[in-house]
């Protein structure tokens, strides 16, 4: 087997780091530290969770702005991206790597998959949209965690806010919409 067919069957050994190409300030020669990538554990996902390959990262005019403005860009907010870095691009083709036990009906191993999630409050707004957060890296597998925190980095309140997730099945065609519910139970620090 080739080199691309293993890549693509899953057949390589799943490593224990991975490289990513992290923002740490405004200019092209500020991705990557140093004009380097960075080591990064690979994360084992929850029984809720799905660990990807990211294959390739779609990137728009908000990532031509993120290397023009860096933290200075409005969805940053003045984030020092030296001490909390960020990665470019937000749509994501992706490969299944592991399935979390919730999910195994649903998701498995080799699946080719496309999203963008969105998250909104109870009312229907947006609040926040994942860009240039560590959902995307080309080179290596990335989770997302949102931190209850709006696109201005405020706190949100207690309440109930939504996921919605829209997943595409590469080889289909297939497009699947989810919207699940998320709960902030206390104010978060």
């Amino acid at each position: 087997m080739g080199s691309f067919e293993r890549y693509r069957s899953l057949a390589a050994p799943l490593p224990a780091q991975t490289w990513a190409w992290n923002m740490v300030g405004a200019g092209v020669e500020n991705i990557g530290r140093g004009g380097k990538p960075e080591l990064e554990p690979v994360p084992t996902p929850g029984s809720d969770q799905l660990l990807v390959r990211v294959d390739a990262v779609g990137m728009c005019f908000s990532d031509v702005k993120l290397i023009k403005q860096g933290g200075q860009h409005p969805k940053l907010h003045n984030r020092d991206l030296s001490v909390n870095p960020t990665r470019l691009g937000h749509e994501v083709a992706m490969t299944v790597v592991q399935v979390g036990t919730a999910l195994q009906e649903r998701f498995h191993p080799a699946q080719r998959l496309v999203l963008q999630p969105d998250i909104y409050d109870a009312q229907g707004r947006l609040v926040y949209t994942p860009v240039n957060t560590n959902i995307s890296n080309a080179l290596g597998i990335e989770s997302f965690k949102w931190d209850g925190r709006d696109q201005m980095r405020n706190r949100l309140p207690i309440g109930v806010y939504y996921c919605h997730l829209e997943v595409i099945e590469r080889s289909t065609g297939h497009k699947e919409t989810t919207v699940q519910p998320l709960v902030i139970k206390s104010i978060l620090k």
